[in-house]
């Protein structure tokens, strides 16, 4: 249920303002679009939250639908598991509309793409393609002064993501071969792209990584968390009274929530015995909650970072 909120309601990584996340010039919204903008903006998705929040309330107390839903369309991959909440979210914010799930486009047999969703509003015009992205990068500057994006598999960057996102997936409509599958499967034309990205960018902890300078690109209140190598071991906040949880991959999206019993929770120097295990053995790198036991008698999350190998991310001496 927290993740389910977490969805609806977390950030946007994008600044929709920014010139290069505009409509691409062969696109023209009416004035009746899902948003108005081609990133999906944190106004519109707080308006979305406050009109789901009796749907919410009512599966906080009988959460049968949501659990059954997730069972059916088990993924250990964490971006389908994010992909799954989202198309619960539409299902019930778009009832008796046309919902078209993971739709391939194909050109000879050749798999040219896939719309993630595409959504027919009833009254609009058009129908809307939405392409879904969780996404966590960490902050690097290279020696030469360039600064990019890597995720813990540092084969994954940012700056390449969006390009694809937005030369390829988001312009899938305007391929060739995409029209006549559009209209086998009963979709209306035009189709509108537009780009729900949501995650954490995490900064290095001996920085200032709670304030960190802003990028245009960048929304201005995306979340974000700190990392830190392993040799330095530079955990913020690591206070006596902290407790510190390793988050497993499917638990990266809602702020961690703890009991006082769970035996998952361990203190710095615990912590760091984990880590060090972790990383000897050529393990993914972890990815840590701190967590601060409150005046309701449970462990919440207040921050969250990597732990990384001293090779991460394999590009010469570490900056």
């Amino acid at each position: 249920m927290r993740d389910l909120a977490w969805v609806i309601q977390s950030p946007v990584l994008l600044n929709p303002s920014c010139k290069d996340f505009q409509w691409p010039p062969d696109v023209q919204p009416d004035g009746e679009s899902l948003s108005r903008n081609l990133v999906i903006d944190d106004d519109w998705l707080e308006q979305q939250l406050q009109q789901c929040g009796e749907w919410l309330s009512e599966l906080d107390t009988n959460p049968k639908r949501l659990q059954d839903w997730l069972t059916a369309r088990f993924n250990p991959r964490l971006g389908y598991y994010f992909e799954s909440l989202v198309e619960f979210w539409l299902r019930h914010t778009n009832a008796g509309r046309r919902i078209v799930p993971h739709l391939q486009v194909k050109e000879r047999q050749h798999t040219v793409g896939e719309f993630d969703f595409l959504l027919d509003n009833g009254g609009n015009h058009c129908a809307y393609h939405w392409e879904v992205a969780v996404k966590f990068y960490l902050y690097f500057r290279h020696a030469d002064e360039r600064i990019l994006w890597y995720g813990p598999n540092s084969r994954d960057r940012l700056d390449i993501k969006l390009q694809r996102l937005f030369h390829h997936q988001l312009r899938l409509s305007a391929h060739p071969a995409a029209a006549d599958r559009l209209r086998q499967s009963g979709v209306r034309l035009p189709v509108v792209p537009q780009l729900l990205l949501k995650g954490y960018l995490f900064y290095p902890s001996h920085g200032d990584w709670r304030n960190p300078p802003l990028r245009d690109e960048l929304s201005a209140h995306h979340l974000r968390g700190w990392w830190t190598y392993m040799e330095r071991f530079d955990i913020p906040n690591a206070e006596q009274d902290r407790r510190w949880v390793f988050l497993p991959r499917l638990r990266w999206l809602a702020p961690a929530v703890s009991d006082e019993s769970d035996a998952s929770l361990m203190n710095i120097k615990q912590l760091h015995s984990f880590c060090l295990d972790l990383l000897t053995r050529k393990q993914r790198p972890p990815l840590i909650a701190e967590m601060r036991f409150t005046d309701a008698g449970v462990w919440e999350e207040v921050s969250r970072g990597f732990v990384l190998p001293e090779t991460w991310p394999s590009l010469g001496p570490k900056q």
